[in-house]
């Protein structure tokens, strides 16, 4: 997944974006509600009431978030590493760095963090966003939010997702509404995809955007 937000140093001017790889037939069809930034003040965070749920891909929408965050940062760019191990039977440390420089580092069982001391007992799942505006600000906040985002994602690890025979997203209790695919006559009509999960038995195997968009990220297009 990708997205690619241009500004004139005050507002957003255009946005593009694209799922090179989803779980839905769906998912692709998601790119059109970020079209919704196109005006937006480079220093306010989107709203859910700009990009709602059923209208946009929680996926899409944090990178559109998190560019508009880095893009006053004088450095013109920023690299975040999150790691989040596998959960099996003990506990694991999850970490965010941004440019090399470690940010947060929790000890996490059950998506409950047992560590630092500060942040004991506090929940990733339910309740995460209004705890951690009080306990963090800025970038700090920012990264906060990225790591929840990682942890959030990396428990798909724990399902067979892509096997046949493809299934209806109307199968999965409790999901309508909850993101693009999953409302509206998407929830009826899409399935899942057979054979879209990548195998990093032999080392990562990255998917680029299209040529014409990693030019325009390296400052070669227009």
């Amino acid at each position: 997944m990708w997205v690619l937000v241009e500004h004139d140093g005050s507002h957003v001017t255009s946005v593009a974006s694209g799922i090179e790889r989803g779980p839905a037939t769906t998912c692709r069809g998601s790119s059109a509600g970020l079209e919704a930034l196109v005006g937006h003040p480079l220093d306010e965070r989107p709203t859910a009431r700009l990009l709602p749920t059923t209208a946009n891909c929680t996926h899409l929408a944090d990178l559109a978030a998190w560019a508009l965050a880095g893009a006053s940062h004088p450095s013109m760019a920023r690299e975040f590493e999150i790691i989040v191990p596998d959960e099996l039977d003990e506990p694991v440390w999850v970490t965010i760095s941004r440019d090399g420089q470690l940010v947060h580092k929790w000890l996490i069982k059950d998506h409950k963090i047992l560590a630092p001391d500060m942040l004991e007992g506090r929940q990733l799942m339910r309740g995460f966003t209004a705890w951690a505006r009080d306990k963090f600000e800025d970038d700090a906040l920012e990264a906060a939010l990225m790591l929840q985002r990682g942890v959030f994602v990396a428990r798909g690890r724990t399902r067979v997702v892509d096997l046949p025979p493809a299934i209806p997203l109307r199968a999965a209790a409790g999901m309508a509404n909850a993101c693009y695919s999953y409302s509206g006559d998407r929830l009826e009509t899409a399935t899942s995809i057979v054979g879209y999960v990548r195998d990093f038995t032999s080392g990562v195997v990255r998917t680029p955007p299209p040529r014409d968009i990693v030019a325009r990220f390296e400052g070669k297009g227009s």
